[in-house]
């Protein structure tokens, strides 16, 4: 078995580290970022300060910025920034799909291990 899932973006193939180390990255950094949307999403952008505004485009690309990189290694936001069309709005959907494959790996591993230990 392969401890990592490939996945495709653009024109270039990435490999999602699932190793015991990563894999407690994923848990922990998952948490944080719906935690920010969440966050993000309740502020009323017709209210919002131009300040404000430019603080919500600066946090939201720092966390889609920390989580390709931590899913598919360091220096990799550049790239797929540029293959979105360079738009920090494209990028986060496609950290929402990252995380989807996450998830998916985590109920996968944990289905097997249920059929693995109980009978």
């Amino acid at each position: 078995k392969k401890s990592y899932e490939e996945v495709e973006i653009g024109d270039s193939i990435y490999k999602i580290p699932f190793d015991d180390d990563s894999l407690k990255k994923y848990e922990s950094f998952s948490k944080e970022y719906y935690a920010a949307v969440k966050k993000l999403e309740k502020v009323n952008v017709n209210n919002a300060s131009d300040k404000q505004l430019e603080q919500l485009e600066l946090e939201n690309e720092r966390l889609t910025k920390q989580a390709i990189e931590m899913f598919l290694g360091e220096g990799t936001y550049s790239h797929i920034y540029e293959q979105a069309g360079r738009s920090v709005f494209v990028v986060a959907e496609i950290v929402f799909s990252l995380l989807e494959v996450v998830e998916e790996k985590f109920q996968d591993f944990q289905n097997r291990g249920k059929k693995y230990y109980t009978k």
